[in-house]
């Protein structure tokens, strides 16, 4: 089975070992309603990400939704809003927070296949430990008065990276607009807790990075690993 992916679109499938090969066309889920002025105008890989978990047969898909609308219709579809001649194309207030959604796709149910929402996650109800808090960046114009989790909001976030088989996640982050990435946070979805933070090499820039995981490191000895 081959697959092509367009971040912002679908999934093209592809058994080239079937005699008379065909394409199958799976629609990612719609973006969500913070992104709607980012789709196709921007990196899509800054927002999602997807990736195969051979455990438990499926594809997982993650979509970060940045600057949440606070008030949004109830009643407005993406699909009405795309189709209007004038859209909002900037936010109106100030960015801040960010959530994140997981979708996970059975590989078992061909040709029937439907994304199942797993996870919703709003930055806001993380759980971070004083351990964690103190590796975080510090914003521009942070005080000592933030509380742990409000020092988590603050940050700008992106690169999402699923994990294989598990629910975590890790994005990259930093203080400030002007700033290179900072750092690689894990976030385990399901318990909503940060799991880890750990600071990027000084002076490179992470920018347009992709990060990508993989099962390799399995099939190499101890002694390919140590070279």
């Amino acid at each position: 089975m081959v697959c092509w992916v367009d971040l912002w679109r679908g999934i093209l499938l592809c058994n080239v070992l079937e005699e008379n090969p065909l394409l199958l066309d799976i629609p990612l889920p719609l973006p969500a309603r913070g992104n709607w002025r980012l789709y196709h105008k921007s990196s899509s890989y800054k927002y999602r990400d997807i990736t195969v978990s051979p455990l438990k047969d499926t594809i997982k898909y993650i979509e970060i939704e940045v600057c949440p609308p606070r008030n949004p219709p109830a009643d407005e579809s993406y699909m009405d809003w795309f189709h209007q001649k004038r859209r909002d194309k900037r936010c109106n207030a100030p960015c801040t927070g960010w959530k994140a959604r997981t979708w996970s796709l059975s590989t078992t149910t061909i040709p029937s296949w439907k994304w199942r929402l797993d996870c919703t996650l709003d930055v806001a109800d993380i759980d971070v430990q004083p351990i964690h808090s103190e590796q975080l960046p510090r914003t521009c114009s942070i005080t000592d008065n933030l509380t742990q989790a409000t020092c988590l909001q603050r940050l700008i976030i992106g690169f999402p990276t699923l994990s294989m088989d598990d629910d975590v996640v890790y994005m990259l982050s930093k203080a400030c607009p002007e700033d290179q990435m900072e750092v690689v946070i894990a976030i385990d979805m399901s318990k909503k807790t940060l799991q880890g933070v750990t600071k990027l090499v000084t002076g490179k820039d992470f920018t347009d990075t992709r990060i990508c995981t993989s099962e390799i490191s399995k099939y190499l000895s101890k002694d390919e690993v140590a070279r």
